[in-house]
């Protein structure tokens, strides 16, 4: 019986340790106990997601306002006429995110000078473009990419 009373006592004691050793893990300092912090955790976590939500949503919307904007417009000049001296021609190209736009092209001789526009789609037109249009709008795609 006693050596019975001496293990209780014994398992008593190590019980109550590790109740105290539980009961300070589950305060956590000026903060109040475990469960308010995870609360407040748990709180703090919905807001971000919430923030990130509203970022996320108001990237995808300033990535479709971009595509819609001009990108990095290319110009090329060069001399289209033997005899004119300097390179007074030149091709423009005016595209957006998606490869609309235009490509704007002067071409200079000595007695006259003649401006060209032409619409693109898709980096693409549908009117002939010249060897220099088409290497502005590859210009501006590359950029684009």
């Amino acid at each position: 019986m006693l050596l019975l009373n001496v293990v209780q006592l014994v398992l008593f004691r190590r019980t109550a340790g590790r109740l105290r050793r539980l009961t300070h893990l589950l305060q956590v300092g000026t903060r109040g106990n475990l469960d308010d912090l995870i609360e407040e955790t748990n709180a703090n976590v919905a807001n971000m997601h919430r923030k990130l939500d509203d970022l996320t949503a108001w990237r995808r919307k300033t990535d479709e306002t971009l595509a819609r904007c001009v990108r990095t417009p290319v110009m090329v000049r060069y001399r289209a006429f033997d005899g004119v001296g300097g390179d007074q021609s030149y091709s423009f190209a005016v595209l957006d995110g998606k490869g609309d736009g235009i490509v704007l092209t002067s071409l200079y001789s000595k007695n006259s000078s003649y401006s060209y526009g032409k619409p693109v789609q898709q980096g693409r037109s549908d009117y002939q473009l010249s060897r220099e249009e088409e290497d502005v709008v590859g210009r501006v795609l590359e950029v684009r990419e």
